[in-house]
């Protein structure tokens, strides 16, 4: 079994970060960093691989209680608490940015909305409300359970925009199992929406996928872009 210091340098997770920050660090790497240390029968990393294929993903791992860390074999109360710390603290970070700053771009509005979504272990669909500056007026929740199961209702969305006084408004709901290539389902309530929305003269802007490690634009289908949003090019 190899450990931490029987790897070469250059691929030990703290000197791999260290040497070129944590963005090109896998999953699993960052959360051996956030762990520290492995047992005698656990190496740090296998650990961290384990928690991994246990949970199948990060935000799974995130909504874990302690209780359910630690039936991991090698997770022990105090690394199950330092897991639980360090998405206490991811939160607030999110918590903290500007929540009055106008929203252009996609990457703007899955940075605002991602707190809200991202982290939930069933389906929710948002739409989030901008005045004619494209700042934030309100978020409200409109479909909880997963757009295949829950129907989503247009009029109810554009009664929230109507009351608010929005301009225009961006749609968002979550994947929970981590992977954010929209359905055929979501494809379709992107384009009703979207006709509705041109009718009423409340353009919608996008409508994001989103998980815990990225969002894909129903509009452009990109991954990670930061483009102005799309508004009308929906087809």
């Amino acid at each position: 079994m190899t450990t931490v210091l029987q790897l070469p340098p250059e691929e030990r997770p703290r000197e791999r970060l260290l040497a070129s920050g944590g963005d090109e660090l896998s999953t699993a790497e960052l959360l051996a960093i956030v762990l520290g240390s492995g047992t005698q029968k656990y190496p740090v990393v296998q650990l961290a691989a384990q928690l991994l294929a246990h949970f199948g993903n990060l935000a799974n791992i995130l909504n874990a209680s302690v209780a359910e860390l630690c039936q991991v074999p090698g997770i022990g109360q105090a690394k199950a608490v330092q897991l639980k710390a360090t998405l206490a603290l991811s939160r607030r970070l999110e918590a903290s940015i500007d929540r009055l700053a106008p929203i252009s771009t996609a990457k703007a509005a899955y940075a605002y909305l991602r707190p809200l979504l991202a982290y939930r272990d069933f389906e929710c669909m948002m739409v989030l409300l901008l005045d004619v500056r494209n700042r934030p007026i309100t978020v409200e929740t409109v479909a909880l359970g997963g757009l295949a199961q829950v129907e989503v209702e247009p009029r109810q969305i554009f009664h929230y925009a109507l009351r608010h006084r929005a301009a225009s408004l961006i749609l968002a709901h979550n994947h929970p199992s981590g992977d954010p290539t929209p359905s055929l389902e979501d494809r379709q309530v992107t384009a009703e929406l979207v006709d509705l929305g041109q009718r009423l003269d409340i353009p919608v802007n996008d409508h994001l996928v989103v998980t815990a490690s990225g969002y894909v634009s129903t509009f452009t289908g990109h991954l990670f872009f930061d483009e102005p949003l799309a508004r009308t090019s929906h087809k």
